[in-house]
C-alpha cells in the first residue's frame, strides 16, 4: 500500500469522526461522550515527518531494537481482522499516501488518540504514564523533557 514510503505515520481516532471531512456536531458529541467503533489513520511519508509537518511539533525519541518490536507489536494488535492477512483500507486517508483502517478499542472521553499514542510509547519502552494521558497538551508535556534521549 505504500511502496515510495521512507517512513510510516500513524494516527487512531473515532470511525465517524477521524476520517469525516465535515464531521457535524451530532458527530463530535458522540465521539467525545459515547464509547464508538475506531479506525487506525496510516500514512506513507517519502520525507522525514518534520518535512511533511512543517507547521506541527515534531519529537524525536530513540528507542531499543526491543522496543521498536514492542511498538511494532502494538501497532500490529490494533489492526481489526479477522485472520493475520492485512486489513483492506476502509476509506481514502486525510493525507496523500494514506488511508483508514478498521481498529480495535472503542473511542471516548477518556480513550482518545492521545491515550493510544501513550500506550504505544510505553510498549516501546518511553518512560511515560500513559494511564494519565488524554489530551495532546499532556502527551507532548510527557514526551518534550524525553527528547533524543534513548530508552531500553
Amino acid at each position: 500500500a505504500f511502496p515510495e514510503a521512507r517512513y510510516l505515520g500513524f494516527g487512531w481516532g473515532d470511525a465517524e469522526f477521524f476520517p469525516a471531512r465535515d464531521p457535524g456536531f451530532t458527530t463530535l458529541l458522540s465521539a467525545a461522550f459515547l464509547p464508538t467503533p475506531a479506525v487506525l489513520h496510516v500514512t506513507g511519508l517519502r520525507v522525514h515527518p518534520e518535512a511533511a509537518y512543517p507547521k506541527d511539533e515534531v519529537i524525536a525519541l530513540k528507542i531499543s531494537h526491543a522496543g521498536f518490536r514492542n511498538l511494532i507489536a502494538y501497532l500490529d494488535g490494533t489492526f481489526a481482522r479477522a485472520d493475520r492477512r492485512p486489513g483492506k483500507p476502509v476509506a481514502p486517508g486525510l493525507d496523500p499516501h494514506s488511508y483508514f483502517y478498521r481498529a480495535k478499542g472503542e473511542f471516548h472521553l477518556f480513550n482518545t488518540c492521545n491515550s493510544w499514542t501513550a500506550r504505544g510509547l510505553a510498549a516501546a519502552g518511553v518512560p511515560i504514564d500513559a494511564d494519565d494521558i488524554v489530551r495532546a497538551e499532556g502527551l507532548m508535556a510527557s514526551l518534550r523533557p524525553l527528547s533524543a534521549n534513548s530508552f531500553k
